[in-house]
Formats: structure tokens, sequence, C-alpha cells
């Protein structure tokens, strides 16, 4: 669990992740450009992945 995100903040977090919200915190680039609408969750993936 320590090296996969998702599975931290499923269990430490109880956090229950959307699709892309997983393919954001699995993405290993250094920068990170979404394009995605409102409340879409991309502040709490992005809280996550800090």
């Amino acid at each position: 669990m320590k090296e996969d995100i998702v599975l931290f903040a499923k269990y430490e977090l109880d956090l229950e992740l959307r699709e892309f919200q997983k393919e954001i915190l699995l993405c290993t680039s250094r920068s990170k450009v979404l394009r995605l609408p409102r409340q879409q969750g991309k502040s709490v993936s992005l809280a996550v992945a800090i």
C-alpha cells in the first residue's frame, strides 16, 4: 500500500475515487495538465497526490 497511492486513498483516507481520478494519481509525470469540468474532484486528486 505504501507504493500504491490509489489504495492509500481508499483505505487510509476512506475515499472512493472515480476512474479518471485513479488515472490522475497513477500518472508518473512531474507536471500535469487537467482539462476537466467543474465538480470532478480535481482538487481532491491533487491533494492526495501531494
